[in-house]
């Protein structure tokens, strides 16, 4: 669990240092990190897995400062998107420097990770202090600027659980995530992690977000059909797994699996999943109607916004197995 008052120093440096980074600005990045972690404690019931709390937390900290810099520009402010938790990965500073052209990169890495004075990366690099201040200054700027291209963006699709809002877009080097500010409450309502091998296929190449929504519901579908206690392989690593039942807060039902061997976190609604039957995606334009349970299972209704058409999709009470729609 996250808790604003308790945090370990070398924890508190590092995120001290990715706010630095991210901001542009040294002098507020400490009160900005003191913000990350209120905002975490206040939604720290959104952490049911501890391993996955550094990228979690990471992931706050770019909301805040996103918040911070749209402030000071004059921007609109929008709620921050907590994610979900998900297994730990790289060190999201180094992440984050990617971006960044290799000349910049290292003197960054070596300033906001290392916490190397000018002088010193100067040494290193074998450069002047004066051209260590101007890559900084140009890395900040790049940085800055790719954060601002990774912002949300409507894509034009409507949103398919409410059906009257469009869908937001934000698309990184690392993910491609969907929003819906009528029914996602200011969270993510769909991830798709580019650096796992098997949504990269699926969806990499595509830019209109019904063929991503079809290609990987049909994926979907395929690869939960069993429910819970099925087998099936690791999106990321290929080692077998099992796929359980899981019920998110709020009582969104569903399926998931975890891989003991690289952490790696896969999960999708049973609305989710039944996006994926031919019959619903004919449903054009549609919204979720309803997710009901009744005689030993649960429905769930997708309808056309025209009132006109319905398709009942049913799960298996128990393992969540699809039965069959009509």
């Amino acid at each position: 669990m996250v808790d604003a008052g308790v945090c370990r120093g070398s924890e508190r440096a590092r995120l001290v240092r990715l706010c630095a980074a991210i901001s542009g600005d040294r002098e507020v990045a400490e009160d900005l990190a003191q913000e990350t972690l209120l905002e975490a404690w206040r939604h720290r019931h959104k952490l049911t897995d501890a391993r996955g709390a550094d990228r979690w937390l990471a992931a706050i900290a770019r909301n805040v400062c996103l918040r911070w810099s749209r402030t000071r520009s004059g921007l609109p402010v929008p709620v921050a998107e907590l994610p979900e938790p998900t297994a730990p990965a790289e060190d999201d500073i180094a992440e984050l420097l990617e971006l960044l052209p290799p000349q910049s990169r290292d003197a960054m890495v070596q300033r906001y990770v290392h916490d190397r004075t000018h002088q010193e990366i100067a040494g290193s690099l074998g450069i002047s202090s004066a051209a260590v201040s101007m890559r900084l200054t140009r890395g900040k700027q790049s940085l800055r600027q790719a954060l601002a291209e990774a912002e949300w963006r409507p894509s034009g699709s409507t949103c398919p659980q409410c059906g009257t809002r469009k869908l937001l877009m934000r698309r990184t080097p690392t993910e491609i995530e969907f929003t819906c500010a009528s029914c996602a409450r200011g969270d993510v309502l769909v991830r798709y992690p580019l650096d796992n091998p098997q949504f990269a296929r699926l969806v990499s190449g595509l830019h209109r977000p019904t063929a991503m929504f079809r290609r990987v519901g049909e994926w979907a579908l395929h690869y939960f059909s069993g429910g819970a206690g099925a087998d099936a392989v690791c999106t990321r690593c290929g080692q077998p797994v099992t796929v359980r039942a899981h019920v998110r807060q709020g009582g969104n039902r569903g399926l998931y699996v975890s891989c003991a061997g690289c952490g790696e976190e896969v999960w999708s609604s049973l609305a989710g999943i039944s996006n994926g039957l031919p019959a619903v995606r004919e449903l054009r334009p549609r919204r979720l109607l309803e997710v009901r349970e009744e005689r030993g299972l649960i429905a769930v209704v997708h309808g056309s916004l025209g009132g006109g058409r319905t398709v009942e999709a049913a799960f298996d009470r128990t393992t969540y197995a699809l039965l069959g729609a009509a």
